[in-house]
């Protein structure tokens, strides 16, 4: 339901043509290159590079945005590494089936952009960044966090986490700092407002809904947001379930959007959405009633939704019964950055800080809530900022600031590129993208998915395992930070698995029988992962079905209303919502040629429509 081609000419003399006149106005996702039964469509990313049996293909999750698309890498061996040459949709075990846009399809040629960072840099005597080995950067580093948490305490140390990052990443940086530098200091670009989310639902179980079911629901209220630019794949289940099943959907926006052409009816509202619970509350008109009669509902809020308009919403659904709920953000894991307490007053699952319960078997972990990232911010540019870690994120380009904001903090950066932020770092780190790691994910309604590594870039690491080797420089012991090795675990490493003979053995079949490995490394994040499954509530989940490639569904933070301690407010201006494009990726399409071409094309074809 693109509207992009239709047929010409009724008959024999039929052709294929585009709808838009003499224009292809279209999304560009690539899926007529799959379905093509001849191959006389191929991608021009991956035709006459490499042959299909030269590649391995490598399942994961796309980077881009917060749906969690499941995306099959074609990598093949070369001089600089495993490189990708093609991605596709052939791994139907997603939640995408058949579905991939442009951006999980072409998106992926960032990772062997020019400008990637393949080395450490560490800013020499004169003011100027130089190459580095690994030891040196980490010395450095170490011995100047170590010289702040000492001189001023943890209180003037800073942390900013990512979306961009996996789950297991952003666990141990929430530790790295709580235990490590002894600060609550830490947050990241917040896409979506999970907080209130997860307040208002609490002692609501089974109210967050999957993103599986916004295929099958017979009745949607999708508020705010435009998912056909913003979310692909939500846009493209809402409307093969409107084609399929006669889903009625309901739309209310402060704009007009592509879905509400399959819309049973849509509700223009004001910018805020202020007043939209009491427009839904009056069944005198005509939206409203048509929603009151409705049986069941999935209500999909957008992003832009914030503040006592949102809560107002959730209060409503929650009172109407009936409902379940979804928030719906843009970047790959806005939600796995929350749920794993990238937050300057929540620990992981939404545990607040105060009340630690579980986590009190951190070392040292401090009770008083820390800065936001706004706060720490404004500290830097007060010059009252001692130390600041940025893994994967860039306040430079996101808050517009100037040149001098970190003048008087010491900066160290984890980043793929020399973004403006690692431009006015101390220490900068090269690291993986989520194509070169493994750990999981969560899309925005909570479907957790594990990542696999495919690509490789000879001198980056993982930003799991530049903390844990960070950690180690500045003198901690390993096993307190990751759960690997501990005197009770044995194992064989698999010589003998199977055999059933000896401890060893008999070990091995144990761990097996709990969805268990040994982990045996430090830099094993899936160490880090079966912590997660222990102290994060929500994240029990089923080890089998996520190493199958399928995803599960979590719900951090739905527990008795007594537990959050204290009624939750988010402050406006901690929720920054980022409108990308359907060939927009904030912080990556800069880098993505295949991505800037789209760009330009799409341009020019609203020109030549217009001129027309």
């Amino acid at each position: 339901d693109v509207h992009a081609l239709g047929i010409q000419f009724r008959g024999a003399s039929a052709v294929i043509a585009p709808n838009n006149g003499n224009h292809l106005d279209c999304e560009q996702c690539g899926m007529c290159i799959d379905i093509c039964p001849v191959g006389a469509l191929t991608s021009g990313s991956y035709r006459y590079k490499t042959r299909p049996w030269e590649m391995k293909h490598v399942s994961t999750v796309c980077t881009h945005c917060a749906d969690g698309c499941r995306v099959t890498l074609g990598v093949r061996q070369t001089a600089t590494g495993a490189t990708i040459y093609r991605a596709d949709n052939r791994d139907k075990s997603g939640m995408n089936g058949d579905f991939l846009c442009a951006k999980g399809r072409f998106g992926f040629d960032f990772v062997d952009h020019e400008e990637r960072l393949t080395q450490p840099l560490v800013r020499n005597s004169e003011g100027k960044l130089e190459p580095a080995t690994w030891e040196q950067a980490l010395r450095t580093a170490a011995s100047r966090l170590k010289e702040v948490r000492a001189a001023r305490g943890g209180s003037a140390i800073g942390v900013l986490g990512s979306s961009r990052i996996t789950n297991e990443e952003n666990y141990l940086l929430q530790k790295f700092a709580r235990t490590v530098l002894q600060t609550n200091n830490i947050d990241h670009e917040r896409r979506a407002d999970y907080v209130p989310f997860v307040s208002a639902l609490a002692e609501s179980r089974e109210k967050a809904a999957s993103l599986r079911e916004t295929a099958t629901a017979p009745a949607i209220l999708l508020i705010g947001g435009n998912p056909t630019e913003e979310n692909p794949l939500l846009a493209w289940n809402l409307r093969t379930n409107v084609r399929l099943n006669k889903a009625r959907l309901y739309v209310v926006n402060n704009r007009a959007i592509k879905l509400e052409r399959q819309a049973r009816k849509t509700l223009r509202t004001e910018d805020s959405y202020t007043t939209l619970p009491e427009l839904l509350s009056d069944t005198g008109n005509v939206f409203a009633q048509a929603i009151a009669e409705e049986p069941s509902l999935l209500m999909i809020l957008s992003h832009e939704v914030s503040g006592e308009a949102f809560q107002a919403m959730l209060r409503w659904g929650l009172k109407r019964g009936n409902v379940r709920f979804a928030l719906n953000a843009t970047q790959a894991n806005s939600r796995g950055a929350s749920d794993m307490g990238v937050l300057p007053n929540f620990l992981p699952g939404y545990r607040p800080v105060s009340d630690p319960k579980d986590f009190s078997e951190y070392d040292g972990l401090p009770r008083l809530e820390g800065r936001s990232q706004a706060e720490m911010l404004a500290l830097a540019s007060a010059n009252e900022l001692g130390a600041l870690l940025a893994v994967g994120a860039d306040p430079v380009t996101q808050h517009k600031l100037d040149s001098g904001a970190f003048k008087d903090t010491f900066l160290v950066v984890q980043d793929i590129f020399l973004t403006p932020t690692a431009a006015l770092a101390d220490v900068v780190f090269p690291s993986a993208s989520l194509y070169e790691k493994t750990g999981t994910v969560t899309n925005s309604f909570g479907d957790v998915q594990r990542v696999n590594k495919a690509a490789d870039r000879p001198g980056v690491k993982s930003d799991f395992e530049i903390l844990v080797r960070l950690a180690g420089a500045m003198g901690v012991d390993m096993k307190s930070l990751v759960p690997f090795g501990k005197s009770s675990l044995q194992a064989d490493m698999g010589q003998s698995r199977g055999v059933n003979s000896g401890e060893a053995d008999r070990h091995a079949v144990w761990l097996e029988a709990h969805g268990l490995e040994a982990k045996l490394s430090p830099l094993d994040p899936m160490a880090a992962f079966d912590e997660i499954r222990r102290l994060v509530r929500g994240y029990d989940l089923d080890t089998q079905q996520l190493t199958l490639g399928d995803a599960v569904h979590a719900e951090p933070g739905f527990v008795p209303l007594a537990d959050l301690m204290q009624p939750v407010a988010t402050e406006p201006e901690m929720v920054q919502p980022a409108h990308e494009g359907i060939f927009v990726s904030v912080g990556l399409d800069r880098y993505s040629k295949a991505l800037q071409e789209l760009q330009q094309h799409q341009t020019k074809t609203a020109d030549a429509v217009a001129a027309d």
